[in-house]
């Protein structure tokens, strides 16, 4: 049985800061908030012989760049008067930081307006309900 587990286990991944670019830049250029398919795509697109990604190792991998990089700028805050060095890495995970919030308040909104309606769908079926009863009587 340890041979079947084995074979079925995925092989362990080590990036190298090129691949985190790599990723990064993929993953600003397709935006995979609006579209969950895209991490897929992406995936296929990074994979090469000894390098093989899905789309859960390609989103968990950009949640713990994006978790690091939230890190990282916290402890920048708080040391003063100490100058960046922006590099590449840095900005695209600025950039996606933006994309997803963008799309988790545009979930937001649209949860809340789904709701509104849902709450305005009720009443006027009431409406109609209590409607229906006194024109019966």
């Amino acid at each position: 049985m340890n041979a079947i587990t084995e074979f079925n286990r995925k092989k362990q991944i080590r990036f190298k800061s090129i691949d985190d670019i790599k990723l990064l830049r993929e993953v600003v250029a397709s935006n995979p908030f609006k579209n969950k398919g895209k991490w897929t795509e992406i995936a296929e697109s990074l994979s090469k012989p000894g390098f093989i990604l899905d789309g859960r190792r390609v989103r968990e991998r950009t949640q713990l760049l994006i978790d690091q990089h939230r890190r990282e700028n916290a402890e920048n805050i708080k040391a003063s008067g100490t100058d960046e060095v922006v590099e590449e890495k840095t900005t695209l995970l600025d950039e996606i930081l933006e994309l997803r919030e963008e799309d988790e308040r545009e979930k937001r909104v649209e949860k809340d307006k789904k709701g509104e309606n849902g709450e305005y769908g009720k009443r006027n079926q009431e409406k109609s309900t209590r409607m229906s009863d006194t024109t019966k009587r």
